[in-house]
């Protein structure tokens, strides 16, 4: 009778073992990093760890199959409730603890995407009117390989033009902060386009900023107004019109969504448009070469 309790017992084990003890946790490092992998210590209960570079059918049947020159335990030590990783290489990894107790087995498998980080983090990149010139300013936390940054302006976010080029840091872990200033901005309207370019001649764009350039002295960008604005769809446009065939509604990346708005002529100086077929958000009417800012709600 004994053998048979005993037979029975080894029997619900391996259920809890094959079908009941799978746990799934992801995480995303950079690669050579050294993360922690750690599960809730127990009594009575040892652990052991490993590796896998691609998915296999059963996690509980096959022993780990990643290779040292890919992520490698950190002194070699792969047991204990908490180990160390080294990421050597990138890509998706997944990880198998084996919970081995008195009375139970229990098998936990996680994922780990190892990326190659950006080499740049921005903490921000900011616009602002000083007088009749543009104050350009940007942080960055982390630069990896960075030989230098770029900046381009446009009138419409469409059609860019270089503007200058900043010497980066090369490799840094501290905030750096970068600044240079537009003593001749578009008016009445500047995009700027920063880029990033590694020694490599690898490069990215890291953000396009705009600014709507007030007058130095009055403050006013614009001889016409509109109203209600913000506005739930509809709103009406005030000034002397010139040349109403100008009209242009572009959205704040530059994108002209004129076609999707429809405009009727109030009198000589109202024209009301209906903002009502697009998404919530901030939209630039274009017209007689000034422009005014619209929120639709």
């Amino acid at each position: 009778m004994k053998h048979k309790y005993y037979i029975r017992y080894l029997l619900w084990a391996l259920i809890i073992l094959a079908f009941k003890g799978y746990t799934y946790a992801q995480t995303t490092v950079n690669i050579n990093d050294v993360s922690t992998l750690s599960v809730e210590a127990k009594p009575n209960t040892t652990y052991s760890w490993e590796i896998y570079d691609s998915p296999v059918s059963n996690f509980a049947t096959v022993n780990g199959n990643c290779p040292s020159s890919k992520a490698s335990f950190v002194n070699g030590q792969s047991t204990g409730h908490s180990v160390e990783v080294e990421w050597l290489e990138t890509g998706t990894y997944f990880f198998k603890v084996t919970e081995t107790s008195d009375c139970s087995n229990n098998i936990k498998i996680g994922k780990v995407i190892v990326e190659d980080p950006l080499p740049i983090q921005l903490y921000s990149f900011e616009v602002q009117q000083q007088a009749d010139s543009v104050l350009l300013e940007w942080i960055s936390k982390v630069e990896i390989n960075n030989d230098y940054y770029t900046l381009y302006k446009s009138e419409d976010a469409i059609n860019w033009s270089f503007f200058r080029e900043i010497e980066g840091a090369g490799n840094s872990s501290i905030e750096n902060i970068y600044r240079t200033f537009d003593t001749a901005p578009h008016k009445p309207i500047t995009y700027y386009k920063l880029t990033q370019t590694d020694f490599d001649g690898t490069h990215q764009e890291l953000g396009i900023r705009y600014i709507t350039i007030n007058d130095p002295v009055s403050g006013q960008t614009t001889t016409f107004v509109a109203y209600p604005n913000p506005t739930n769809g509809i709103t009406t446009i005030k000034g002397h019109f010139r040349d109403l065939s100008s009209l242009k509604v572009i959205n704040v990346i530059g994108v002209d969504l004129t076609s999707k708005v429809s405009k009727t002529l109030m009198n000589p100086e109202e024209i009301q448009i209906d903002l009502g077929h697009l998404a919530v958000g901030v939209y630039l009417i274009y017209i007689d070469g000034e422009i005014v800012k619209i929120i639709k709600r």
